[in-house]
């Protein structure tokens, strides 16, 4: 009886400190789940108990499906992080992800060509939008406001980097009514196309480092910030 009288609070105190950074990745599941608009989110924190008051972390990994950043729809967002400092007041207290610090890892974010086409359907100037990812290229074809008329048109094109938090669309090839436009003339043209992803909403800050365009997808890499 003595026995069990000592281990049971060594059990109890035990059982509390193993649960604690899965029960507040479970309350930053919920605050993310509400910031990416998608109830399909995973948090993993890694790291001693203390690292619950402390806020630092040897690794916090994000896996996001089916989430939206400034009205695109990423079908997969997956962010592994290394020695991270959260904010431990704001993360235990309300459940929030308020990054402090990260030391280093990776982010990648897949993208599908048909999500990228209904982005691109919602915007006023574009209009029967068809979209294609493959073998590095992006064909886009559909009807454009130019000068107050409309014309059907046909860009093919690279998805690139810019500032580090954009992903464009670089026209290689734009058609107007079959007619060929020159490349400088094109980018001003397809304006209302890009960006075709912002990451600044995202909870996580990010500079985006490479595009890879696969058949029916593109594969966006960054690190973070």
């Amino acid at each position: 009886m003595l026995i069990r009288r000592v281990l049971w609070p060594v059990v109890l105190v035990v059982v509390v400190v193993a649960s604690a950074n899965p029960v507040l990745a479970w309350r930053l599941q919920g605050a993310l789940r509400q910031a990416l608009a998608t109830p399909f989110v995973s948090v993993r924190l890694i790291g001693w108990p203390a690292a619950v008051v402390s806020g630092t972390y040897a690794q916090v990994s994000i896996v996001a499906h089916r989430a939206s950043a400034d009205g695109v729809v990423l079908d997969e967002l997956a962010a592994r992080l290394q020695d991270v400092q959260l904010d431990p007041v704001r993360a235990a207290a309300f459940g929030q992800l308020v990054v402090r610090r990260i030391g280093g890892g990776q982010v990648t974010v897949r993208l599908l060509q048909e999500d990228v086409q209904r982005s691109l359907e919602n915007r006023s100037a574009v209009s029967g939008v068809v979209v294609k990812f493959a073998d590095g290229l992006v064909r886009v074809t559909g009807t454009v406001s130019v000068l107050d008329a409309r014309a059907d048109v046909t860009v093919v094109g690279h998805l690139v980097v810019r500032d580090a938090r954009q992903i464009v669309l670089d026209v290689d090839t734009l058609n107007v009514v079959g007619l060929a436009v020159p490349s400088g003339v094109a980018n001003v043209l397809i304006t209302p196309l890009n960006p075709l992803l912002t990451v600044d909403t995202l909870p996580i800050p990010l500079r985006l480092t490479s595009v890879d365009v696969k058949e029916g997808s593109a594969v966006v890499t960054a690190e973070p910030r």
